[in-house]
């Protein structure tokens, strides 16, 4: 959003899954690679606990259970070094957050005095497929922004497009 303007399905009504291995899939299919890639690092970190197990450390075991077993947790670390780098890459495109919007203080005072409000009037009562095709007969599209607040002092908030060229 704070790129350009965004449709609503992909921005403010996108869902959050907390566990990795169940948000891969329905990150693919909305266009969050990156988010999708950092899910599937974070099941491989899972499975490295596995391997690390059968790391055997006695004479008599296996060579190729030690090679198999040393050798995947080495190229999950690789995976996970390289992940790394990206997310802090990634991390510095990141538009400039006054606030982390991790209460729901923090989220009201982006939302307060939003014309993006009078959208979402009445859907309290709607399931999500309604909801989500009323936002698109609307067509509106939102932008993370620093825009003038209700005292006229500019503050960052997330309001509706009001330019018309996309």
């Amino acid at each position: 959003m704070a790129q350009a303007p965004s449709d609503a399905r992909n921005t403010i009504l996108l869902r959050q899954s907390s566990i990795p291995l169940t948000s891969i899939l329905p990150m693919l299919f909305k266009g969050h690679i990156f988010v999708a890639c950092m899910a599937f690092i974070a099941v491989l970190a899972d499975c490295m606990i596995l391997f690390l197990g059968n790391i055997p450390f006695s004479a008599g075991q296996i060579l190729t259970e030690i090679k198999v077993a040393s050798f995947s947790c080495m190229g999950i670390l690789g995976i996970m070094v390289v992940g790394v780098v990206f997310l802090i890459v990634w991390k510095r495109r990141l538009p400039d957050l006054p606030r982390a919007p991790d209460t729901i203080a923090a989220v009201v005072s982006y939302v307060a005095d939003s014309r993006m409000l009078d959208d979402f009037e009445g859907f309290e009562y709607l399931d999500d497929r309604d909801m989500t095709s009323r936002l698109a007969v609307t067509g509106k599209r939102y932008v993370y922004a620093k825009r003038p607040g209700s005292d006229g002092r500019p503050r960052y908030m997330v309001d509706q497009d009001t330019q018309l060229i996309y």
